[in-house]
Formats: C-alpha cells, structure tokens, sequence
C-alpha cells in the first residue's frame, strides 16, 4: 500500500511468520523507500535549479540596472519557469505558523510556513523573496511561493476568492481551512497549558 505509515510496516514485520514471507516484506519496503527517495531527489534537484535561475535572473536585472537602463526583459519561457510553482523538498523545521497562499489555478490556500535548515538555501531565499510552505491537504512535499503570494491566516474564506471555483475545489478548500483552524486552536492550548505548568512551577 502506497499510503502505509511508520505503524502499518511495523505491525506488518510483526505479523511475519514465515522467512518468505518477511522476504516479500522487506522487497516491498524496498520498492516503497526507493521510489520515495527518486522522488525527493528529483524535488529537490527541482528546487536547486529553479534558486539558480532566479539568482541568475536577480544579478543580470541588477546588472541591467547599474549600467542604467530598465530594457532588461526575461525570455518568456524563462519568466514561466521563475513563476511555476513546483514541487519541491528540502530539510526544513515546520513551523506553528499557519498563512495563506495563492496557488496556480486555485483560490488562496491554508499553508503552514517552513524554514530551511541549510543556511545557504535560507539566505538564498530570503534575498530573492521566497518562501517555503507546506499546502494543508498534500502529502509531504513543498511549494515555493513568493512573498507577494502569502498573507494572513484568519480561518475564514473570503466569498470573493470562491468566485468561478468549482464545487469539489471549494469543499477541499473549507475542509482544508477547518483543518488548519483545529491545528492552530491544539497549538494553542497546549501552549497556554505548558505556560501555566511554568507558572505554577
């Protein structure tokens, strides 16, 4: 099962009573795990490419603007790949903090923000304005938005952002945002409860 989790492999291993049958076990582990890893590999070698063609994009606009002429334009296929927001993967310490991110051809969407562990990416980043976010709903990989892309979680969705989306996008949508909304409310208490432990300590 592609979708298995930490728990259902080790209640697999202990269910084994055969050789062959922990053989079989282990040649699907194996199947799974690499295809997990080619898939990181190739977001993150996503992301790598796409931080080098904005830096590039970033000094010739800087070059252009020193030798004081505003003509610099970007090719048009380079401006669809600085704009395409792909998957990607890094190390990455996710954060409490929920925000909201438009996406290509979806309404503004729930994220949790994210930062880079590697401080050469998050430096990287945060010159050229982006920033790293983990969309509510997808399972596991990242997205790369720029800062213009972000704003306030306030745990309602604007009626104007709904405007010409279909039905099952808006329900995964408010399913999404509800679920941000409980995180953020469990995050809270437990903050609230850990603070009165300090205080009564």
């Amino acid at each position: 099962d592609d979708g298995a989790n930490r728990v259902d492999w080790r209640d697999a291993v202990k269910s084994c009573r055969t050789i062959s049958r922990m053989a079989a076990l282990c040649c699907a582990f194996s199947r799974s795990a690499t295809a997990l890893l080619t898939k990181l590999r190739n977001e993150r070698d996503a992301l790598d490419r796409i931080v080098e063609l904005w830096t590039k994009e970033e000094e010739r606009r800087a070059r252009s603007r020193g030798a004081g002429t505003n003509k610099y334009k970007i090719h048009s296929s380079t401006h669809k790949a600085l704009n395409k927001q792909t998957e990607v993967w890094a190390d990455v310490q996710y954060t409490k903090e929920f925000c909201m991110v438009k996406l290509d051809n979806f309404p503004w969407w729930p994220a949790k923000k994210c930062e880079a562990k590697e401080a050469l990416l998050a430096n990287s980043l945060e010159t050229l304005g982006r920033e790293l976010v983990s969309i509510v709903g997808e399972d596991g990989s990242l997205r790369l938005v720029k800062l213009e892309d972000v704003r306030k979680f306030t745990g309602v969705v604007d009626d104007a952002d709904l405007v010409g989306i279909k039905k099952d996008i808006r329900s995964q949508l408010m399913d999404c945002v509800a679920m941000a909304r409980r995180i953020r409310r469990g995050n809270e208490s437990h903050h609230a409860f850990s603070d009165e432990k300090k205080t009564a300590s």
